[in-house]
């Protein structure tokens, strides 16, 4: 194997070539799947060096908080263990501990809207659930897809049966429409020009499904 520069590669690696996403077939959904999706979808906007001190002020106030209402215990956990261990016993602390990473990974709470009226995640059928989690998975997917990384590499995005829990039609809905949704979701991630980026992938589905 050769490089651009027609150099042997002595240490070249097949595996190297291929960047795989894997949407995995949902076969036993779990409780809060879609606000775990979307969750990781928000947090991904606050990855970048302007962002990693977004909440700094806010978090100091609550752990300072949390640790003063919690000195008590200290307090008293300490005296219990005089009584038992010597009298150079190990101390303990509580404190707070809020950061921006769980803030984030607890940020978002899915529910589906009837009108004025907000319906949990898990009284939805899971056909839809299932559909939801697929399209945040490719949003989550388009938001973190490397810019020109197809010039080094072949990107491959695989949908693992997501006829799952899904009657006929939308099966067939979802099999003709995919590629539209993709472009959807691409169109809606470069409405903002500095951050506008292309996607260069094969989408493969499986499926035993013969819709």
């Amino acid at each position: 194997y050769k490089n651009i520069n027609d150099t042997d590669i002595s240490s070249f690696s097949l595996s190297n070539l291929f960047s795989i996403k894997n949407i995995r077939a949902n076969r036993h959904l779990n409780e809060n799947i879609l606000s775990k999706v979307f969750q990781r979808i928000v947090s991904s906007q606050f990855d970048d060096d302007s962002s990693k001190d977004f909440f700094k002020d806010d978090i100091e106030k609550i752990n300072q908080a949390i640790t003063h209402n919690v000195e008590s215990r200290n307090k008293s956990v300490s005296e219990i263990l005089k009584k038992i261990e010597q009298e150079n016993h190990v101390g303990m602390q509580l404190r707070g501990n809020v950061t921006q990473q769980t803030i984030l990974r607890d940020l978002i709470k899915y529910s589906f809207t009837d009108g004025d009226d907000f319906i949990p995640e898990d009284q939805f059928g899971l056909g839809y659930v299932n559909l939801l989690n697929i399209i945040g998975e490719i949003i989550h997917y388009i938001d973190n897809y490397e810019e020109n990384s197809h010039q080094s590499k072949i990107n491959l995005l695989f949908i693992e049966e997501p006829e799952i829990f899904m009657h006929p039609q939308m099966q067939e809905f979802f099999i003709s429409r995919i590629d539209n949704a993709v472009n959807k979701a691409l169109e809606l991630a470069n409405t903002v020009p500095e951050n506008k980026k292309s996607l260069q992938c094969q989408i493969v589905v499986t499926t035993h499904s013969s819709h």
